[in-house]
């Protein structure tokens, strides 16, 4: 009897255990836009900005053909910055004070001229994003309300 309850309890440490690593590792949601569901994981290869390795994540949605990648620009006490980008489309969303809203690149760390950058974003709901929560807490987060309204600012 002992040994069938150890045997139970250490089969039901390896399912939570995988099943946590799982959710860890990559945090599926939905959209609810024609871009359909999202999987959004930490990636493989790391953006650079300015010879700077960032800390880079990648979404992938259901219609979508090309993956967008995130990286961390900046993450201090204050805010922090992500630089979401594919080959023809750039945005930042910066969270500051438990806001997390939009905003153009700067030159700086711009890898398109704010002309091109502007031929990719539907500028209307560009401006809609300006704030899209007043309580924003961890960076999964974070991460997660860009993958949700990402779609909306993308021609």
């Amino acid at each position: 009897m002992k040994t069938t309850v150890r045997v139970l309890s250490l089969v039901m440490v390896m399912v939570l255990g995988s099943a946590f690593t799982m959710q860890a590792s990559t945090v599926v949601g939905d959209t609810y836009t024609e871009a359909g569901k999202y999987w959004l994981k930490r990636a493989s290869n790391h953006m650079v900005v300015n010879n700077r390795e960032l800390k880079t994540f990648v979404i992938h949605f259901d219609n979508v053909p090309n993956p967008v990648y995130i990286g961390v620009l900046e993450n201090n006490e204050a805010y922090t910055q992500f630089l979401v980008r594919t080959d023809n489309f750039e945005v930042m969303y910066t969270a500051a004070g438990g806001q997390l809203g939009i905003q153009y690149v700067p030159e700086t760390v711009a890898a398109l001229s704010r002309e091109k950058a502007m031929e990719t974003i539907n500028r209307e709901n560009f401006l809609r994003q300006r704030i899209i929560s007043t309580n924003v807490r961890s960076e999964e987060e974070m991460l997660s309300l860009i993958a949700c309204y990402l779609p909306e600012v993308m021609n």
